[in-house]
């Protein structure tokens, strides 16, 4: 039996088991290393037609939906009329943002999953479970003579699409590092 024929026998064939028990220890380490690689393969290949072309569309998408985030000490502020809610064409609603809410219940979260207001984000953890986590900054400390206001950050659509583009390989590796390991 070779490396290639290996994990074929080991489907079916009980003298492959018998030589396998005969073999040294590293061996099954060389068979398991092998048989990693394969299926590190297989999960590269579908990533590759699958995965990322999903991911490039949905992406594409958020880019011509997503509103102009102004990320301030105030909060958060929109470059459209609030409430404004990113309605994917086959997933629905994914996200609403309402600049004028404070807090957020599962009845006014609707059927959305993300709910954004100035100061906090909400996510729908389960049928009746929300959580929230607050997006205001810690308290700066106390500023002396020579301290200078926070910019204003801004997420544009072209801002995301680059971050995603620079992500996007890492994200690979990286899946692919946890499945190989």
């Amino acid at each position: 039996m070779n490396t290639l024929t290996a994990p074929l026998y080991a489907l079916f064939s009980i003298p492959f088991y018998r030589l396998v028990v005969r073999s040294p220890l590293y061996r099954g380490f060389l068979y398991l290393l092998y048989l990693a690689g394969i299926a590190t393969a297989i999960i590269l290949l579908s990533l590759i037609f699958f995965a990322v072309p999903f991911m490039d569309k949905f992406m594409d998408w958020v880019k011509a939906e997503m509103p102009v985030i102004t990320f301030s000490s105030e909060g958060i502020s929109l470059n459209v009329p609030s409430p404004y809610t990113m309605t994917h064409p086959t997933l629905g609603p994914l996200i609403t943002f309402d600049m004028t809410a404070t807090d957020v219940d599962s009845g006014k979260m609707g059927n959305v999953n993300v709910f954004v207001t100035a100061k906090k984000v909400f996510v729908r953890q389960g049928p009746n479970e929300i959580r929230m986590y607050d997006l205001t900054p810690p308290a700066p400390p106390a500023s002396g003579q020579g301290a200078v206001p926070a910019q204003p950050a801004v997420l544009d659509p072209d801002t995301a699409g680059q971050f995603y583009q620079t992500v996007k390989p890492w994200l690979i590796l990286v899946v692919l590092f946890f499945f190989f390991v």
